[in-house]
């Protein structure tokens, strides 16, 4: 049980950019008190293969140092169209880095990468990869090294292929996932002990490293509903959320930056999936990226915020 927690503060902030549907909302929300920013470092290092506002009260989040004010916006905010040839997004190769902290202590880091397209199958996808690495202060307890890739289909906006490869303390796991959209059926592979499993799909597949690019490219604007479907461990989650509000984030490493906040929340099997809360937030403009993210947990609190963006 205590490694099992250790791996969840490690990776939560995966779980959040990556499947944050997979926590619950409630409707109280925790008390914000104003303490002294907590100083964070990040390696400077690149791992391997980037309206009218009204007047506001500041909120800065507790041992993050985020400050966060409020807009009401009377307008819809212009966001980017479908993922098309004149998206900033899928024009150039991105690497986003983020600082993973608990309770405000740092523990890892998780570096995102939109990657250019290639060819999959006869259809042309753009390439997902996530690295999820705990920092040398966690290493020394429970190291966490996690790559995550995707296949995103750019013209029907669907996942073709997930690939999981886990090293998380003792514990090993590689698993790669192949979705057949004329069977509706996803293909389990486990190559660490050679299993293969079948489940079905729904048509609009997303994984939980989609899901995130799907969002970037649609347009939106403030309360619409957010509806998708993350297949994740043979499961099929829908991930539903609400674009509640427009806010200005100061971030450390960044400054101002307006950002959406949707706060997500999944059902399985008709059921509500309730382990904490979260809420995430992505940058208005023509890039669209996650910024900052919280996650409430039993044991605490996560979260992950954005340091850079880079052209690879």
């Amino acid at each position: 049980m205590k490694n099992k927690k250790i791996k969840i503060i490690c990776v939560c902030a995966v779980a959040v950019f990556l499947a944050a549907g997979c926590v619950s909302v409630v409707k109280k929300k925790p008390a914000i008190v104003k303490e002294t920013p907590v100083a964070t470092s990040v390696p400077t290092e690149v791992i391997r293969n980037d309206t009218s506002p009204t007047s506001a009260v500041p909120s800065v989040s507790a041992t993050t140092g985020i400050t966060v004010k409020s807009e009401v916006a009377t307008q819809t905010v212009k966001t980017p169209p479908v993922i098309g040839p004149k998206n900033p997004v899928t024009k150039k190769g991105k690497r986003l880095i983020y600082i993973v902290a608990w309770n405000g202590i740092p523990v890892g880091r998780v570096i995102a990468e939109i990657l250019p397209a290639i060819e999959y199958e006869g259809r042309m996808v753009r390439v997902l990869k996530v690295r999820t690495e705990s920092n040398e202060f966690l290493s020394r307890i429970y190291r966490v090294d996690d790559v995550y890739l995707s296949y995103f289909d750019e013209e029907k906006l669907i996942s073709r292929y997930y690939e999981a490869d886990r090293k998380e303390g003792f514990y090993r796991k590689h698993v790669v996932v192949t979705y057949d959209m004329k069977s509706l059926r996803a293909r389990y592979h486990n190559h660490t002990d050679g299993s293969v499993k079948y489940c079905d799909i729904k048509e609009k597949v997303q994984d939980p490293l989609s899901v995130i690019y799907y969002f970037m490219n649609i347009p939106v604007k403030l309360d619409d509903n957010i509806n998708v479907t993350i297949n994740l461990n043979e499961k099929n989650y829908e991930l539903f959320g609400k674009i509640e509000s427009v806010d200005i984030l100061t971030l450390p490493k960044i400054g101002d930056i307006s950002a959406y906040k949707v706060r997500p929340y999944a059902v399985l099997n008709g059921q509500r999936y309730r382990r904490g809360y979260a809420y995430i937030y992505f940058s208005v403009g023509k890039e669209r990226y996650p910024v900052y993210c919280v996650a409430w947990i039993p044991f605490g609190k996560v979260t992950g915020t954005l340091l850079s963006v880079e052209e690879i």
